[in-house]
């Protein structure tokens, strides 16, 4: 079936479906329609298929009108047409109109229509390669997704060119058109569905280019190009994307190239060219995602305002050869979300006032190497006043960035900003600003930062900050770096310059490295009133029309060695507060090389090798010269001229230092080697400060006035003790006498020579002894202050109890022989007449009973392993014998320690017990200086090994079976009784108290074991960390008492200056008794004891005096090993 029109026909024609299905008009066919709502043809209840290659028009309706879809082809030469008015509907001058289906049109000839070129109703597709022309719309495609291929010209003159209400897709070809020409419309307007279009060819509108409103892509490709009155892409509600490697560009008074208005994407390749009259490409964001991104490598401007603005943040990336300008802004990142820029071109903003790139909510920015940021205003802005957020800004900077009348920088809110190797950062005002009430990180790293201006700073931090400069350059006009309100903190290794090199408003600190310049005009480094200061420098700081240092608000400068500060007036001027000037290099000013203009405690330390070029002077009357320890001696000389107003000097621990001249001070703090080569003026005082402090007189006859005469003065010698030393290094020792006048203080010193010296020493601070000379093995005198050694803490009666001790500073060992409180005997341990005193290399591993004779004896170890056993009678060392075993000496490794000492085997005589750190026990049983056996410790065959948890608390025979026993406890405070049989464990128990286990907790601490009650069983002494002590009486593992010890039946209670210094028997009833000593203030006390029960508290005395040995003195015995 088919319907076939070859001739001229009067229209409407109306089909019927299927008999005239396919239609096809030939060449000469022709349908006319003239009357009012008359159709050209009319076809309804399929899908029809037309072919047209002659002429059908209507008047004033629809030239094919077809209901149940359709696809149409319109022919080479082929002619569709309405006359029908813009407005009046589909049904009203559509040129076709396909209903109820879906549509598909081809077109090679001419299709046009008073209100519709070719509308579809139900979606479909229009492929063009000729002319399509409406009044309202060229192509309308609605009630479902619309393609359209065109490769000729689809053009709309009051409305849109194309209009896609289903989305769809567009393909504009090479060479092929789509215009609107209306001012209303767009070449291509697309809603209701995703629309994707690709331009080769040309888009032209008076409005908008593309409008479409549910989102797609837009591909416009090298060659093609869009150009519009309004803006050339415009996706509207949701977002989109836009590839452009053609021409864009919004003409119009308020042209824009690309306006994405719900975020999305753009990438500009190096082809592209996007271009506004306003803007050149805008991505607004009103949901707020920031994840919108501009990608360029080709052209993008903004003739008025701003070449890209991200409206919510966002990613800007300009690739090398990408160029991005705007007459206010080159990009804009709008003030409601942080964005990142990366530029690898060229961003800039043209207009007189202008910014580069614009980061009003704060973000990150990278210039990369070869990328170039302008503005005739400022280069880089971060942090608007209308942000939202916290609006800090990171720059940083491998290209150049320029602000050529105000800043290069400028963080509103702070940040930081990075400036590498090769970068720069230029301003007219400054380099980088950073704005009052924010704190700001400037770092560079080999590139330079500068402000061009006469007023202006390389680095101005309003609210404080941090600046580093490890390498490149910053500088400027006024301030290479200036902070303010907050303080400042500078590190310099390269070179900084400017009027002020370094300029601290709030203060803050300055570190000027060893590569380190800073240079200034007025001033090299600087800091107000307003606040302290700290000054470090190793490098060079200079100022050649002021000081090199003005720290005005006081501080400290140091100069370390290697250090050069100079400046025109001040090497250093230091005012306004306390302030401290520490030189190890040079220090150098034509006025003065410091001076402390401040009426407060100063303070000038000076090091061995420091040099002043100029004098140095201070203000007031506490100033303190310092004269600081070092690897070699010192010299400084004109002390109260060239050292002017320094009332304290002080010599530092370990300085050794030559004073040459004449000087004048209050008073001298010797704690190292002070050599007058010089005079002092007899009103000061030297106060030696410590053992061993050290003054050297070159000439004796200048040390005051009269000299070797009652009626002397000179400088009063302070606090001068046992140790100190007074050279009189002219003075010979040959026949030297010395006499002391205790009431004037004067000592006189002659010799065989009538040489002559006098001393005066302050009485009240001076040191006991007797005073001595001696030579100082190069001609002089040497004083000094004799100082007996304390007595020893001096054989014993045979029936006492020895308390062994021994001299931490000099290795001497002392027996006391005690009666009670009463010290019968002390004497020096000595072998063969002579003081025994052994190496720092050897320690005492403990005090036992070794051979049986009743008597301790004394168990050594050396680092290296050795043991030796010294046999003791009394005092005296009856032999000395390395400990062996079968004939060989035995030396356990730093492994073992020896964890307690008794007679594990009841043979009366006392025996080692070892411990390994991987916690193997070991038993050596002993007779004299030979270990009889070696064995490890057993329980019913097998070895014990307790595990780290468990730590040995005391030695004691609990059970009274004439054998020690072995306490243990775990850290978490079961206590468990070894009882012991040689090496063999006969029984392990938990010690109990009424049954239950007695676990004290870790405020507690075993004191001491020993018979307090003499019922012939060892008992366990506690000690609370609140100083109460509690006695245990033991029966093997069970506690039959548990008291608190009491004096006079009153608790006592000891503070922690009190120590248990011994246990033993001292006053001979068959109880254990209890030696203790105050660590503060060496006082010694014997607690006599009956069972928990304090019998007698007596201090121990010696001939009728107390005995309080002197704190270097410690006693030996282990209080927790009862042998």
């Amino acid at each position: 079936m088919a319907k076939t029109i070859n001739s001229s026909v009067t229209g409407p024609v109306t089909l019927a479906f299927p008999t005239d299905n396919p239609l096809t008009i030939t060449s000469t066919g022709t349908v006319t329609s003239t009357g009012a709502g008359n159709d050209g043809v009319d076809g309804s209840g399929g899908a029809w298929t037309v072919g047209n290659s002659g002429t059908v028009s209507s008047g004033s309706a629809d030239g094919f009108n077809l209901s149940g879809g359709a696809t149409l082809t319109n022919n080479l030469g082929g002619v569709i047409s309405s006359a029908g008015t813009v407005g009046g509907g589909l049904f009203v001058g559509a040129a076709l109109y396909i209903r109820g289906g879906k549509g598909n049109v081809t077109n090679n000839g001419s299709i046009s229509g008073g209100g519709y070129g070719a509308a579809l109703a139900g979606g479909g597709s229009v492929t063009n390669s000729s002319s399509i022309t409406g009044g309202e719309d060229a192509v309308r495609i609605s009630g479902g997704a619309g393609t359209i291929s065109n490769t000729g010209t689809i053009t709309g003159s009051v409305d849109d060119a194309i209009g896609l209400f289903s989305g769809g897709s567009v393909t504009n070809a090479s060479g092929a058109t789509i215009s609107s020409t209306g001012t209303a419309g767009a070449a291509v307007y697309a809603t209701g569905g995703i629309t994707n279009a690709t331009n080769s060819g040309s888009v032209t509108a008076s409005n908008h280019g593309f409008l479409i409103e549910a989102g797609g892509t837009v591909t416009n490709n090298a060659g093609a190009s869009i150009t519009v009155g309004n803006t050339g892409v415009f996706f509207k509600v949701q977002p989109g994307t836009v590839i452009n490697s053609g021409n864009i560009s919004g003409t119009g008074t308020s042209g824009t190239g690309v306006y994405l208005m719900n975020s999305g994407n753009i990438s500009n390749t190096s082809t592209g060219t996007i271009t506004g009259a306003v803007f050149g490409a805008f991505i607004e964001d009103v949901g707020g995602t920031s994840s919108n991104t501009l990608s360029n490598s080709g052209k993008i401007s903004g003739a008025s305002a701003d070449g890209v603005v991200m409206g919510m943040g966002g990613l800007v990336t300009n690739n090398a050869g990408g160029e991005i300008t705007g007459g206010s802004t080159g990009v804009y990142v709008k003030y409601r979300a942080a964005g990142t820029v990366t530029n690898s071109g060229s961003i800039a903003g043209t207009a007189a006032t202008s910014t580069g790139v614009d980061l009003a909510g704060g973000g990150t920015l990278t210039n990369n190497v070869g990328g170039s940021i302008t503005g005739n205003t400022i280069g880089v802005f971060s942090g608007s006043t209308a942000a939202t957020g916290s609006s800090v800004a990171a720059i940083s900077n491998a290209g150049n960035i320029l602000g050529v009348s105000a800043d290069g920088v400028d963080l509103t809110k702070g940040g930081s900003v990075t400036n590498l190797a090769g970068g720069t950062i230029t301003g007219g005002s400054n380099g980088v600003y950073v704005n009052t009430g924010s704190s700001g990180t400037v770092t560079n790293n080999g590139g330079t930062i500068t402000a061009t201006s006469t007023s202006g700073a390389g680095v101005d931090l309003g609210g404080g900050g941090t600046v580093t400069n490890n390498s490149g350059l910053i500088t400027g006009g006024n301030f290479g770096v200036f902070t303010t309100g907050a303080q400042g903190t500078v590190t310099n290794s390269a070179s900084i310059s400017g009027a002020h090199g370094v300029d601290l408003v709030q203060g803050g600190s300055i570190t000027n490295n060893a590569t380190g310049v800073i240079t200034g005009q007025i001033a090299g480094v600087a800091s107000s009133t307003s606040a302290s200061s700290t000054v470090l420098n190793t490098g060079h700081i200079t100022a050649t029309a002021g000081s090199g240092a003005d720290i005005e608000g006081g501080g400290s400068v140091t100069n370390a060695s290697g250090g050069n500060i100079t400046g025109s007036t001040f090497g250093v001027f230091m005012t306004g507060g306390a302030s401290t000037v520490t030189n190890a290099g040079t220090i150098s000013g034509t006025t003065d090389a410091v001076n402390f203009a401040g009426t407060a405690a100063n303070r000038l330390i000076v090091d061995p090798g420091a040099v002043f070029l100029g004098n140095v002077v201070a203000a007031g009357s506490t100033n303190t010269l310092e004269l600081a320890s070092g690897n070699t001696t010192g010299s400084i000389g004109s002390i109260g001229t060239a050292f002017a107003s320094f009332q304290t000097v002080v010599v530092d621990a370990g300085a050794s230092w030559i004073l040459t001249g004449a000087n004048t001070t209050t008073s001298v703090l010797d704690a190292g080697s002070l050599d007058l080569a010089g005079t002092l003026n007899n009103a000061a005082t030297i106060a030696f400060q410590g053992s061993g402090s050290q003054l050297l007189i070159d000439n004796a006859s200048t040390f005051g006035s009269n000299v070797g005469t009652p009626s002397y003065t000179g400088p009063q010698l302070e606090d001068f003790v046992s140790g100190d030393k007074i050279d009189l290094k002219n003075i010979s020792s040959a026949g030297a006498t010395l006499s002391y006048n205790a009431t004037t203080g004067l000592l006189q010193i002659t010799n065989g020579a009538s040489q002559a010296a006098t001393l005066e020493f302050q009485n009240s601070s001076l040191g006991t002894g007797t005073f001595e000379a001696a030579s100082d093995g190069s001609g002089g005198t040497l004083i000094t202050l004799g100082a007996s050694p304390p007595p020893p803490p001096p054989p014993p009666p045979a029936a006492s109890t020895d308390v062994q001790w021994q001299n931490s500073a000099n290795g001497l060992l002392a027996v006391w022989s005690m009666n009670g409180p009463q010290l019968a005997a002390t004497n020096y341990v000595t072998f063969e007449g002579s003081q025994a005193a052994p190496g720092p290399v050897w320690s005492v591993a403990g005090l036992a009973d070794f051979n049986g004779d009743g008597t301790n004896d004394f168990l050594w170890r050396n680092q290296n392993g050795s043991i030796v056993d010294w046999t003791m009678n009394g005092s005296q060392i009856a032999a000395l014998q390395t400990v062996s075993f079968n004939g060989s000496p035995v030396s356990p490794g730093s492994n073992w320690s020896v964890a307690g000492l008794g007679d594990f085997n009841g043979d009366g005589k006392d025996d080692i017990l070892w411990r390994n750190t991987n916690g193997t026990l070991v038993d050596w049983t002993m007779n004299g200086s030979q270990v009889a056996a070696l064995q490890q410790v057993t329980s019913n065959g097998s070895p014990a090994d307790p595990g780290s948890n468990w730590s040995i608390a005391g030695i004691g025979d609990f059970n009274g079976d004439g054998k020690a026993d072995v306490l243990w406890r775990n850290i978490n405070g079961t206590l468990v009784d070894w009882t012991m049989n040689g090496s063999q464990i006969a029984s392990i128990q938990t010690v109990t108290l009424g049954g239950s286990a007695a676990t004290p907790d870790s405020s507690w601490s075993v004191a001491a074991i020993g018979d307090f009650n003499g019922d012939g069983k060892a008992d366990v002494l506690w000690r609370n960390t609140s100083g109460t002590l509690v006695d245990w009486t033991m029966n093997g593992s069970q506690i039959t008492s548990a008291q608190q010890v009491t004096l006079g039946g009153n608790p006592v209670s000891l503070s922690s200056a009190w120590q248990i210094a011994q246990i033993g028997d001292f006053d001979k009833n068959g109880t254990s008794d209890i030696l203790l000593r105050n660590t503060t203030s060496g006082t010694l006390e014997e607690w006599s004891m009956n069972g928990s029960q304090i019998a007698s508290a007596s201090q121990v005395t010696f001939q009728g005096s107390p005995a309080a040995p002197a704190l270097t003195w410690n006693t030996l015995s282990k209080p927790t090993d009862f042998v």
